[in-house]
């Protein structure tokens, strides 16, 4: 599988395990909510929820995938 990122988006681990962390613990906070912990706003989480969808961790943006 080929990754490829947009220039100005640089994917983060800390930040990708930070964001899946919320949406475990949080799960009804929106986009922009969780953004607020890294200060960025609601696209910012867009962006790594996506990256989690690719990897197969979510099923959708609001719920976690279960891991067999």
């Amino acid at each position: 599988m080929s990754v490829y990122f947009h220039a100005n988006f640089n994917l983060n681990r800390n930040i990708l395990s930070g964001i899946l962390k919320r949406l475990i613990q949080e799960p009804k906070l929106n986009d922009a909510q969780i953004a607020e912990q890294f200060e960025y706003k609601a696209p910012f989480t867009k962006r790594y929820k996506s990256w989690l969808r690719k990897c197969g961790i979510l099923e959708n943006s609001r719920e976690v995938s279960k891991i067999n």
